[in-house]
């Protein structure tokens, strides 16, 4: 599992600005990067876009760069696992925060400069979720949302 900023799109529209264009070659390795780690992305719920420039429109630009990526193995130990988006006024990035369940990751401990809680990791006895995880020699499997190529 890789969670946080990328500072990259998997798809056209997850980036918006009425400036200049950014190359399709980012976005294209990235995707690539991304399929052949047989990785997938988690989703969201929240706001679309993690990151913004704070600017003031035309010249304002948004993004979602902070992201979950998964492999198949990962999923399989937590399916019930998604992701969401919190707003902020304290940074260009919105907060993340992974759940699986009805338990988050963590347990609240302390207020940090997104005005969320500290997340404390909780000792997973029973799912030992990293064990095995990289012991894999051959194919790892495919993968079950695949990102898809954008050529425009």
């Amino acid at each position: 599992m890789f969670m946080g900023d990328f500072n990259e799109v998997l798809s056209d529209d997850e980036h918006v600005s009425q400036r200049r264009h950014r190359p399709n070659w980012q976005m294209e390795n990235f995707c690539q990067v991304v399929n052949d780690c047989r990785m997938f992305d988690l989703g969201y719920s929240g706001f679309k876009f993690t990151w913004c420039n704070n600017f003031i429109t035309p010249n304002s630009t948004r993004a979602r760069l902070d992201r979950c990526l998964v492999s198949n193995d990962w999923m399989d130990r937590l399916p019930q696992a998604a992701v969401k988006h919190f707003s902020t006024n304290t940074s260009d990035h919105l907060p993340l925060l992974l759940l699986w369940g009805e338990q988050t990751v963590g347990q609240n401990k302390q207020k940090n400069a997104f005005g969320l809680r500290e997340v404390g990791f909780a000792q997973i006895e029973e799912r030992k979720i990293g064990e095995g995880s990289f012991d894999h020699q051959g194919e790892v499997g495919g993968i079950r949302y695949p990102t898809t190529r954008h050529d425009k």
